[in-house]
């Protein structure tokens, strides 16, 4: 059997490009997971009790058509430490801490955070060609009566690409009791 040298070059050529391809995959085990920090200052009442610190997504009237997190989302906040060392400590040797957060200002008491998979931070929604469309909810921190309104640059992408835990700053809850 003669194998052509144009099949040989054109085998030649695909596996170049085979070898080439860059991979489109996750790098970080923290891809499409969002973080938000809320910080309740000593001389306000700590949640507790009746008095619960939960972020709520507002001004949506498509939540009901949202792919995956369909309705509009409420979470509770919790201490930061207990998400880290729970639903964010991702690594093998569980040192998420001390990998990506041992100089963010939040780890002490009084600093509460949320977790956000990328379905709950935006609303996926199917247009008519079928094509998915990422919208970014809007949300609001209650806590108690009081509510504030949360910039969107406040909710945090956790991929090691976007930088340092560090770079994450806390919503500040004003100092009258809820």
């Amino acid at each position: 059997m003669i194998i052509s040298p144009f099949f040989l070059k054109t085998i030649c050529f695909f596996l170049f490009f085979l070898v080439g391809a860059k991979a489109s995959a996750q790098h970080c085990p923290y891809d499409g997971m969002y973080m938000i920090v809320v910080h309740v200052p000593e001389q306000v009442t700590q949640p507790g009790g009746t008095t619960l610190l939960r972020l709520t997504e507002v001004d949506n009237n498509e939540a009901g058509n949202c792919d995956a997190a369909r309705g509009l989302l409420q979470k509770k906040f919790l201490p930061v430490s207990n998400l880290l060392l729970d639903s964010l400590n991702l690594l093998p040797n569980k040192a998420v801490v001390k990998d990506f957060c041992s100089d963010c200002a939040f780890l002490g008491a009084g600093y509460y955070a949320v977790k956000l998979t990328q379905q709950e931070r935006y609303c996926l929604l199917y247009d008519s060609n079928k094509n998915l469309e990422l919208r970014p909810r809007k949300f609001v921190v209650w806590y108690g009566a009081q509510k504030i309104s949360l910039p969107p640059e406040q909710v945090y992408r956790l991929c090691w690409a976007e930088g340092a835990w560090s770079r994450i700053q806390p919503v500040e809850i004003p100092g009258s009791t809820p």
